[in-house]
């Protein structure tokens, strides 16, 4: 459910700092963000080949070199992606649960997540409070495309603090994403399987 969250909002999420940029939502800051895209769709899902394609046109007008959309995601794509980005997205809507547990790769890389609560990610994910140091991610509630640009722009602040002053909250929040990596092990989820079966 990535394409009606991100669509409008990308032009202001990789505008360069400082800047304005109109949108949907209103006037938003440019928060210097290069975002990278992947999908893959069935051959009759008209929906999801259309978003396909219009992340592809995004990509090509007044967004070069800020987002990058793979109309072939595969295993290759997951395995770079989950190794070497700063923040991984995943916004299934609420109730549901996305195709696959990217989110807990990333972890397991220490990358933290945007993601909905729901599904996996309610099992681990905890909002990162910057004052407490806690929490491994970045929640997405109220599930909007407002909130997700308001998550975008904590990262962002959080990322440049880092990179411009040393602030150690970025590296905290990754940290903390790798913390709770061995708990996402599938040998943990078996072992409660067989404890759950066994009791019935």
């Amino acid at each position: 459910n990535l394409h009606p969250f991100l669509a409008d909002i990308l032009p202001a999420v990789c505008a360069d700092r400082g800047t304005k940029v109109q949108t949907s939502l209103g006037e938003l800051d440019g928060l210097g963000m290069q975002v990278v895209g992947a999908g893959r769709a069935p051959e009759t899902d008209s929906t999801c080949l259309w978003w396909m394609q219009d992340f592809t046109r995004i990509s090509q007008n007044g967004l070069k070199g800020r987002f990058v959309f793979w109309p072939e995601y595969n295993l290759d794509l997951l395995l770079a992606g989950v190794q070497g980005a700063d923040l991984w997205i995943v916004t299934p809507k609420p109730g549901r649960e996305a195709c696959g547990t990217s989110d807990r790769d990333a972890a397991h890389n220490g990358i933290p997540s945007v993601a909905t609560y729901t599904g996996g990610m309610k099992e681990w994910m905890e909002e990162y409070n910057p004052h407490a140091r806690r929490g491994n991610g970045f929640i997405l509630e109220p599930y909007d495309k407002r909130t997700l640009y308001d998550k975008f722009s904590k990262f962002s602040r959080m990322w440049y603090a880092w990179k411009e002053h040393g602030d150690v909250a970025y590296p905290q929040v990754c940290a903390n994403a790798l913390a709770a990596s061995p708990e996402l092990d599938i040998r943990v989820a078996l072992e409660q399987y067989k404890e759950l079966f066994e009791n019935m």
